[in-house]
């Protein structure tokens, strides 16, 4: 899911008022509970009118996920998930502002915090500083705009970011405004052309739907083909919000670049040394805020029935299970948009998606209590390979299963580039041959 305003700042922001009347009400309303937690006073009574709050917010932002009607214009599948993005993103915000900061209390209000430089003495150690909550009304303004439109931990500031950003959001920095531009543009001219690519591929194949495993019934070779053109697909598509809104909000409305970071900012998903640091600080830094958010009250609640009972191991492993099954929930509402009109032999909850992701916890348990011990005493290179083919081994194991909820669902019925860079060479080619 991507932010509305700042970095994320997906496509459904776009989409006209007529769609649904919900839309401006719902973000009015989630910026007043935002508006509500730069006050130091009387925070219990601003509690409870955020939890109050919460329950029209959640109706207009459920009707906002899902519209009773969408514009015949809106192509499917890209178009419904944006609609749905729409509105699962207030009411993920919902969660975080009114019902988590309730549980939390004021010392969990987000804090942004400034770069200050670097540390005495320090060669790369970077320092920041946090700043205080407004106390004028232009300031908790700023504030609660800045705070509705970040998901990742940006901040439209310069130098800024939340206190809950990962550290490669807080630490992104180009020189210039206009090697921001350049290094985008040539990113997205990147993107488009691979997307294409693979659509070039996916398109012409033929699923059979009446089986549940569409992908992973395939032959073997043909499993891993198609799981990586789909996993390389979605690695592409997910960017392309970020990065044009980042040139339109940079190049063109002049917002610092620190304000619309790459949809990852640390290294390439594809560069990932371990299964951990595949979703933890890449694929769900899309997401962190959220996941985590998602998380908090359960793992505090366990925590407080048992208390030293349970080992850190038990805990991580409970806060793992519940961010993954937080992110299938969000792929519940995705086939559910994908489907708009739901069929009679189609479920919402994809068998493929749900193995995949509820399987990931497990792989992560495996790595730490299994792999990382017995790789720990070989060389630095071996002990990398290793972790690097059980990373890869198991994305694309689990993947299969992604790629059949990916392929039941059709998402490669219509092409999302009609007349990309390969159509075109394509229509080159078939021209001069007639012409030769």
């Amino acid at each position: 899911m991507t932010s509305p305003v700042t970095e994320g700042l997906d496509t459904a922001m776009l989409l006209p008022l007529e769609l649904s009347t919900t839309s401006p009400l719902a973000y009015l309303l989630l910026a007043i509970s935002i508006f509500t937690t730069t006050f130091t006073t009387r925070t219990s009574i601003l509690k409870w009118l955020r939890v109050f709050l919460a329950i029209p917010t959640s109706i207009l932002a459920w009707r906002l996920a899902f519209p009773p009607s969408l514009p015949d214009w809106l192509l499917p599948p890209a178009g419904y998930i944006q609609v749905f993005q729409h509105g699962s993103y207030v009411l993920s915000r919902v969660w975080d502002v009114c019902l988590v900061g309730f549980w939390e209390g004021s010392e969990d209000t987000p804090r942004l915090i400034k770069l200050k430089g670097k540390a005495d003495g320090a060669n790369d150690k970077t320092v920041f500083v946090t700043l205080p909550l407004p106390t004028t009304l232009a300031g908790r303004l700023a504030y609660t705009v800045d705070n509705l439109s970040s998901s990742r931990g940006s901040s439209f500031f310069a130098n800024c970011s939340w206190d809950w950003a990962p550290g490669s959001v807080r630490e992104y920095r180009v020189s210039s405004r206009l090697e921001y531009v350049i290094d985008r543009t040539k990113f997205v001219l990147q993107i488009v052309v691979i997307m294409d690519i693979c659509e070039y591929f996916l398109h012409p194949l033929q699923w059979n739907l009446m089986i549940s495993n569409p992908v992973s019934s395939l032959p073997i070779l043909e499993q891993v083909w198609v799981t990586l053109l789909i996993g390389t697909f979605i690695y592409a598509a997910v960017g392309v919000p970020y990065v044009i809104w980042g040139l339109v909000w940079v190049g063109i409305c002049g917002l610092p670049p620190t304000s619309c970071p790459p949809v990852f900012t640390g290294k390439n998903p594809f560069r990932s040394r371990s299964l951990a640091e595949f979703w933890s600080l890449n694929w769900h830094n899309m997401l962190r805020r959220m996941l985590d958010r998602a998380s908090i009250p359960i793992v505090r609640m366990v925590q407080r029935l048992f208390g030293h009972r349970l080992s850190k191991l038990t805990l991580d492993f409970l806060r793992c299970f519940i961010i993954f099954s937080a992110s299938e929930l969000l792929h519940i509402g995705i086939a559910y948009a994908v489907s708009f009109t739901p069929r009679s032999n189609r479920s919402i909850i994809e068998p493929g998606t749900f193995k995949f992701l509820m399987s990931q916890p497990i792989g992560l348990l495996f790595e730490l209590t299994v792999v990382n011990p017995a790789t720990e005493g070989l060389p630095g290179r071996w002990k990398m390979l290793v972790r690097r083919a059980y990373l890869w081994g198991w994305i694309i194991w689990t993947g299969r299963w992604f790629a059949d909820g990916y392929a039941f669902l059709e998402m490669f019925a219509t092409r999302n580039f009609p007349y990309g860079p390969v159509w075109l060479l394509l229509y080159i080619s078939t021209a001069l041959n007639r012409f030769l």
